[in-house]
């Protein structure tokens, strides 16, 4: 650095030049004399600006220490600099200037680390995090949040043994961790479980449900800190033992579990017999998801709901016999703000009228989410929503409340997507499919508060990207925009005095609004 300063200071013709003193004490006597008796003369236009000054920089001191270098002397404000960083990319940039940056940057970049197997190259990642982190045991205590979702399983011998004891030797040290997700089936070992369930700070876990002779699920019970459960495809071991955990968990003194999420893939041994169960340990529960499971029906849904009068969020799967459709003698949930429901579509009907929408108490929500479901294997599931269909939805709904809507496989057209803007202007994020394209040329958009907003289509209407644009430009907050799989950042700057509304590719580190919602 002091090379460079004494190259381009060097470049300078004025460097040794004598500073020439600013007067001030003369600039202060005609402020007074101008406040105390006005102006002597009449007022004139500013004067042009003066050309370029050649600015000097200050000489390094004899210890070769450029003054400059006091900026970097109040450490309080380089965590606030710093905390406009959110990239990976920038951090690790950020942590190259100099040791009290390299310390700010290292904690944020490993306080959310993550390998998914969509990304380019999983199993380096995989492998170059956990060598780093046992070189680095001081990185372990920074993480707050571990999102693993893949593994290679191809990996034998010596090397899966060296990968397995490195992952072991980190998630000790890791004693600040809040947040782990470990899905990839047949990946967790007995002894990386038992040294899960012994960190003391985590409250949310999201794991795989296959635990036959891998490891012993009744050991969550005993988690200190366990707040939020999610396990993906449980097996008969782990069902088995499932009341047993929330029994464990409801008895500590800082109480039982506020989310449970049970993801299945048309497993019929969690059933309602399950949630009865259950249900006795879910008093203090906030979230509840209830996916994929063909035997699960309204008594064994109600048994849960009504210990459980706090729920803030709510997830369900309305499979075919379930009675999940009508939800209208639920009992009620005062605190309900975010609802998701899944349902058939009626079979060998092309539209939905009033009497195929779900039915259920009126409640004022935040978020309310509708996914159509095929009737039949490989049946088409999407469904044109009349507009009867919608009044039925809104005489049940308050959309002046809604913040989300997401309304996926039920195709609309311009007069149903106009009377939704109308109907929620408090609207931030929206999930339509669209009939046709000419939807697009709705007249709502420009008064919209929508930060997201995400149009599906039959493949023979999808919008194109320069349509989606034209709707960009319109909306005067929106900062997403998508269709299918294709996600757009939104971009504004002004061009010769012309205000220009761009699409760019998704360069985010956070998932996209749609993925978050999409459930098949």
């Amino acid at each position: 650095m002091d090379d460079e300063h004494r190259s381009y200071s060097d470049a300078l013709p004025e460097y040794h030049a004598q500073p020439r003193p600013l007067g001030l004490d003369r600039i202060f006597e005609r402020a007074a004399h101008w406040h105390q008796r006005g102006p002597s003369a009449p007022l004139h236009p500013p004067s042009p600006p003066p050309s370029a000054a050649h600015l000097t920089l200050p000489l390094p001191d004899a210890h070769e220490i450029s003054p400059l270098a006091g900026l970097f002397t109040y450490p309080d404000l380089v965590p606030e600099v710093l905390a406009h960083l959110s990239h990976p990319r920038d951090l690790a940039v950020g942590a190259r200037v100099c040791r009290e940056w390299a310390r700010v940057c290292r904690r944020r970049l490993y306080r959310d680390i993550w390998v998914r197997p969509w990304e380019d190259a999983p199993k380096r990642k995989l492998l170059r995090l956990f060598e780093t982190l046992s070189e680095h045991p001081e990185l372990c205590e920074s993480v707050a949040s571990l999102d693993i979702r893949f593994f290679p399983l191809d990996l034998q011998g010596e090397s899966r043994s060296l990968l397995g004891n490195m992952i072991l030797e980190a998630l000790r040290r890791m004693r600040n961790l809040s947040r782990l997700v470990w899905t990839r089936d047949r990946s967790l070992s007995t002894d990386l479980f038992e040294v899960i369930t012994r960190l003391p700070c985590l409250e949310h876990l999201e794991i795989s449900g296959h635990s036959t002779r891998l490891f012993d699920p009744s050991l969550l019970g005993h988690m200190p800190a366990l707040r939020h459960l999610r396990i993906m495809m449980p097996d008969p071991t782990f069902r088995s033992v499932l009341p047993a955990i929330a029994k464990e968990l409801d008895r500590r003194t800082n109480g039982g579990l506020w989310g449970l999420a049970l993801i299945c893939r048309s497993f019929n041994f969690i059933n309602d017999a399950l949630l009865h169960e259950l249900a006795p340990y879910l008093g203090q529960l906030k979230r509840l998801q209830l996916v994929g499971h063909t035997k699960v029906t309204r008594a064994g849904v109600y048994a849960v709901l009504e210990e459980a009068r706090g729920l803030e969020e709510l997830v369900l799967d309305a499979a075919p016999h379930s009675d999940l459709v009508d939800l209208t003698e639920a009992p009620p949930l005062p605190s309900l703000s975010t609802f998701s429901l899944s349902f058939p579509a009626p079979p060998k009907q092309a539209e939905l009228v009033a009497e195929d929408m779900p039915l259920f108490r009126r409640m004022p929500l935040r978020a309310l989410e509708l996914n159509l479901t095929a009737a039949a294997v490989g049946e088409r599931r999407q469904r044109v929503l009349s507009r009867s269909a919608l009044l039925a939805l809104q005489s049940r709904v308050d959309f002046a409340s809604l913040t989300r809507l997401a309304l996926l496989d039920l195709l609309i057209d311009a007069e149903e997507l106009r009377a939704i803007l109308a109907a929620a202007p408090l609207l931030e994020e929206l999930y339509v499919c669209l009939a046709s394209p000419s939807a697009l040329k709705c007249s709502g958009f420009e008064h919209s508060r929508l930060r997201i907003f995400h149009a599906n289509a039959p493949e023979s209407a999808r919008p194109s990207r320069e349509q989606l644009a034209d709707v960009a430009a319109c909306m005067p907050v929106v900062e997403q925009v998508g269709s299918m799989n294709r996600v757009y950042e939104v971009q504004r700057y002004h061009e010769k005095g012309q205000r220009v509304v761009e699409l760019a590719r998704w360069s985010q580190i956070t998932t996209p609004g749609y993925f978050l919602v999409w459930r098949t």
